[in-house]
């Protein structure tokens, strides 16, 4: 059995129309439509959006929870 933590995730609906910061203590995330957030890439920062080849890509910040 896995130990697994909690995660919180915030989708983002439109990155090229979002306006703001990586929130504290989150990951940027671009990830395959349809997919897991946590398979995806972390990008360090918005420059970095598009880089990671995904087909169909969407974003998310995303904390784990720390035990």
């Amino acid at each position: 059995m896995y130990n697994t933590l909690p995660v919180d995730v915030k989708h983002i609906e439109d990155i090229h129309s979002y306006v703001g910061f990586i929130p504290t203590g989150y990951d940027l995330i671009e990830y395959e439509l349809d997919t897991d957030p946590m398979n995806g890439t972390v990008l360090y920062g918005f420059d970095e959006i598009g880089l990671s080849q995904v087909a169909n890509p969407v974003h998310a910040f995303v904390k784990l929870a720390v035990a």
